[in-house]
């Protein structure tokens, strides 16, 4: 079958509201770019770096007539019995990944599945780390914006963001490709009344984002006053889950600091909105890990 007859027959499953193959073929043709093929498939020569990433290519020019995968969004139909852990099994190769997949998914990482929900699954790429790259840059390079980079050194288990190493690779999920990605799941008939709602983004996503951006920079005192500043308001107003990031980010720059006291006030009261929370020893640093068994203890 040739790429543009490929290419068809994907648009039809779209439309039908089945779900889309997990990738293309591509045969590629004389003189045809990256950023060509991106354009085809997706509407925008933008993902080209995807394309590279997902077929492991280097910087050199690609051959004609040889073969590309394409990666293609999955569209996934909730089921009972369904989890993120299985999900990210399924989709990413990795269970651990879950409350990454519920965050690329949904846009919140405490997103709770509901039968009937419709997701949306883009690929788990590998990108090899270029002189001179940050996790801001990578999110920028593959999302337009620095704002994920916290979410790739969580994913990554990247305990110092400064240290990145040239060579590296790191995982990168990709949340939409192109128009066809984007396009909106098709609405259920009018007699359904059970319509599981889009999660509504956080008040104060935002501006945690970008302190925890600066720390992840490593201006640990800018950081340490924006997350002061943001404090008050949102332990008083913030969801659940925004006063957990608060509270943790001022925990990891308290220790920063020395701040042995605040660390452990910090830490005690995580504890009463998470009972049960357990901190990844491949995530968080020795020392903050000794600093709360030592609270622990006291």
């Amino acid at each position: 079958m040739s790429s543009r007859a490929t290419w068809l027959a994907s648009g039809l499953l779209l439309a039908s509201g089945l779900a889309a193959a997990g990738e293309l073929q591509h045969e590629v043709q004389p003189d045809q770019t990256l950023g060509e093929i991106s354009q085809l498939y997706y509407g925008d020569a933008r993902y080209a770096e995807v394309i590279r990433c997902y077929n492991g290519l280097d910087s050199s020019p690609i051959r004609a007539q040889s073969q590309l995968s394409i990666p293609q969004l999955e569209q996934h139909t909730v089921t009972a019995g369904d989890s993120w852990s299985a999900l990210a099994l399924r989709y990413w190769g990795d269970a651990s990944l879950h409350r990454e997949l519920a965050l690329y998914a949904t846009g919140r990482s405490d997103a709770a599945l509901k039968v009937g929900q419709k997701l949306r699954i883009g690929p788990l790429i590998s990108y090899r780390l270029a002189s001179g790259d940050t996790l801001a840059s990578v999110s920028r390079r593959f999302y337009g914006h620095p704002d994920r980079a916290t979410a790739l050194a969580r994913l990554n288990r990247v305990k110092h963001p400064r240290r990145l190493q040239v060579g590296a690779r790191v995982k990168v999920p990709i949340a939409e490709l192109g128009s066809a990605a984007a396009a909106p799941p098709s609405p259920e008939p009018a007699v359904r009344v059970e319509v599981a709602a889009a999660p509504v983004p956080d008040r104060f996503e935002a501006a945690l984002q970008r302190a925890l951006n600066t720390q992840l920079d490593g201006r640990y005192d800018d950081a340490l006053e924006q997350l002061e500043a943001l404090r008050p308001t949102i332990l008083a107003e913030g969801s659940r889950s925004e006063r957990v990031l608060l509270l943790e980010q001022l925990t990891f720059v308290y220790a920063a600091f020395d701040r042995d006291e605040d660390v452990c006030n910090g830490y005690r009261a995580l504890l009463q909105l998470e009972p049960q929370l357990e901190w990844d020893g491949d995530r968080i640093s020795p020392k903050i890990l000794r600093l709360v068994a030592r609270c622990q203890g006291g």
